[in-house]
Order: C-alpha cells, then sequence, then structure tokens
C-alpha cells in the first residue's frame, strides 16, 4: 500500500480544504446576498437545482471527508507534538493515540480507503462548481 501519511499528503489535505471552503464562499459571494441563499436553500431547497446538489451533497461530503482524511493522517504528528510542547491543540487532535503498530496500521489501511472513496467526490464536486459557473449570466460590471 502507497504511504500516506506523509508530510506532503497532509498538505495536500490541508490545502484541498482550505480550497472547498473557498470554493463555497466564491459561489455564495456571486450570489449577491449569501445569507439570504443559505436560508433560501434549506426553505426552499429542490433537489433538482445544481446549487442545492453542490452544497448539499458534493461540498459538504468532500469537504467532511477530506477533513477526516486531514485528522487521521495528522493524528501521530499531533501525538508528538503534544508529548513537546503540551499544548491543548495537538492534545485534543490526538486524543486516545497510542503509536503501535496496530494503530498505524489501521491508520494506513483507513487513509487508504478514504482516499480511494475520495476520488469521485472529487470529480462531483469539480464538475458541479464549474457546471455552476458555467450556468451563470454574464452581469454588467462583473
Amino acid at each position: 500500500m502507497l504511504k500516506l501519511e506523509k508530510p506532503i499528503s497532509r498538505m495536500a489535505e490541508l490545502l484541498t480544504v482550505i480550497s472547498i471552503m473557498l470554493g463555497a464562499m466564491t459561489i455564495l459571494a456571486d450570489l449577491g446576498q449569501p445569507i439570504r441563499g443559505i436560508v433560501n436553500l434549506f426553505l426552499y431547497a429542490r433537489p433538482m437545482s445544481p446549487f442545492f446538489g453542490t452544497f448539499s451533497l458534493v461540498i459538504s461530503g468532500y469537504l467532511f471527508a477530506s477533513l477526516v482524511f486531514l485528522y487521521i493522517a495528522g493524528r501521530k504528528d499531533a501525538a508528538i507534538m503534544a508529548a513537546k510542547t503540551n499544548n491543548w491543540f495537538y492534545r485534543a487532535w490526538a486524543v486516545g493515540y497510542k503509536d503501535t503498530s496496530e494503530v498505524r496500521e489501521r491508520h494506513e489501511r483507513t487513509l487508504w480507503y478514504l482516499a480511494i472513496a475520495i476520488i469521485p467526490l472529487l470529480i462531483t464536486a469539480h464538475s458541479t462548481l464549474g457546471f455552476i459557473f458555467g450556468i451563470q449570466a454574464g452581469r454588467p460590471g462583473w
């Protein structure tokens, strides 16, 4: 199996999480009234709407899976940092982590299957975001 606990994968996942949040905020900013758009999404949701599918299913699922991946991949380093610095953030991140070969193998196996599960979410999220921006009408001054 591929080693998915390397620092480069954690940096890539952090970049993924930040990009997903910025992509969602970009769509909300494009609405003109983002708070109203969020409220109306829950009040008057139409499942066939691309906006509904993008936010409720694709972006939230992709963001959740990426956050779980980032959390699991960083637990070992968080445990090391918690032992060195006694920082509350690292202690909370590494809570319950024991650095044994069994735990490392379980984390590696979980990360492998999670990475495979994220691929369809990745393709769907980026396709849907492109679709949303593609159907937006041009506005003067933008």
